[in-house]
């Protein structure tokens, strides 16, 4: 009996294998035109996009490239440039959640994160092919981390391919900043969660490779593509504080801005950079944390709708402080009578109702914050 018993079990988890590879086999063998019509979708949005775009004095097409670490800022600058019309920019992410979003509507099939992540890669890939065989004079946009040198020289390539100038926007972030925004984007979007391995790992890398490419920009050698980068900007970010640190340009020159800030972001010392990444190690949620991830929160909803400039720093903090005690005393009425006497004083009216909105906002995403109390921020960021 125990001998038939098993031979059952085998039997059916055998059954249950070949469903499963049949239902696979099914979408792998539709995938080729699946990902013809997406990719003919994503060149027909970056052809809109790039007639926004500015050229070269030249008449030249530019090549954007946005480098920076996961939750950088990279899709805020990229918000600037393109007067916020979010669809065309080159993105792998994009790819991959729009594949996922196809897949399920035409296919029926809820792609995993890592067959999503395989697939997306390759039409990342043959976006970018498409657009320039296509569209060889237009300029475009690629946001990527492109944390290395080497991950650079490789779009370069690219820009002589479509012989574009490239214009180089290279985001600094400090650590927990990137950690923050990665936590609190919406689930299942196209700015998905990542794993914290690979924000840490990106957070090291851009600091160890900044001096370098920043030399090969300055100095481009006889037989490298480095001369092809006309324009390169370095920003800060915190959340808080967006600014422009330095610059290369035609008519400028080389400039920097902020030189304290430039030698911290470029030449930091390796054992600062280990501190901050031990600090974020051992990093638990508590209700500083949950200050400064509401307080984020709300300056970055108010700075993609052009409003950050308009109402100060302390205020922000102090609409937070108030849904915070509000929250904690599940006093939800109270939220909009405190964050008004918050605010009144030093931001006119319509801001004032905008403000009260936005409270409400941040008191759902207190609730989700709140249930992490005690837990290691590390193991809260996955990828999915």
């Amino acid at each position: 009996m125990k001998y038939l018993h098993l031979m059952l079990l085998i039997f059916f988890f055998s059954l249950e294998a070949i469903e499963h590879s049949s239902t696979k086999t099914d979408w792998q063998a539709s995938m080729p035109q699946i990902r013809g019509i997406l990719i003919s979708h994503l060149v027909g949005e970056t052809k809109e996009l790039s007639q926004k775009l500015p050229k070269s004095s030249k008449q030249k097409p530019y090549l954007f490239l946005m480098r920076g670490n996961s939750g950088s800022g990279k899709s805020q600058t990229v918000s600037s440039i393109t007067y916020k019309l979010d669809r065309g920019v080159i993105n792998p992410d994009i790819a991959k959640f729009r594949l996922r979003e196809m897949a399920k509507k035409e296919l029926g099939v809820n792609l995993s994160y890592q067959e999503a992540d395989i697939e997306g890669e390759k039409i990342f890939q043959e976006w970018i092919e498409e657009f320039i065989k296509t569209h060889k004079s237009c300029s475009f946009i690629i946001d990527r981390r492109m944390l290395s040198v080497l991950d650079i020289e490789k779009k370069l390539q690219t820009a002589q391919a479509a012989d574009a100038e490239v214009y180089l926007i290279d985001i600094e972030a400090p650590l927990e900043t990137s950690c923050i925004r990665c936590l609190i984007r919406p689930k299942g979007e196209k700015n998905p969660t990542v794993d914290y391995e690979c924000i840490e790992e990106g957070y090291r890398k851009i600091h160890q490779e900044r001096a370098a490419l920043i030399r090969h920009i300055l100095n481009p050698s006889g037989n490298s593509s480095f001369h092809l980068v006309t324009h390169y900007e370095l920003h800060y970010n915190d959340g808080m504080i967006d600014c422009l640190v330095a610059s290369k340009n035609p008519d400028q020159g080389w400039v920097i801005y902020h030189p304290q800030l430039f030698d911290q972001i470029v030449y930091q010392p390796l054992d600062k950079i280990e501190e901050a990444i031990h600090a974020m190690r051992n990093t638990t949620i508590d209700d500083t944390f949950i200050e400064k991830a509401l307080t984020l929160s709300l300056v970055q909803t108010l700075r993609k709708e052009g409003k950050s400039a308009i109402i100060k720093q302390e205020i922000v903090e102090q609409i937070i402080k108030e849904v915070i005690q509000s929250m904690k005393g599940e006093d939800f009425d109270n939220i909009k009578s405190e964050c008004n006497k918050a605010i009144s004083s030093s931001v006119s009216s319509p801001y004032c109702r905008e403000l009260e909105i936005r409270a409400k906002e941040l008191a759902v995403e207190f609730n989700e914050l709140i249930k992490f109390t005690g837990k290691p921020l590390p193991a809260l960021l996955v990828a999915q």
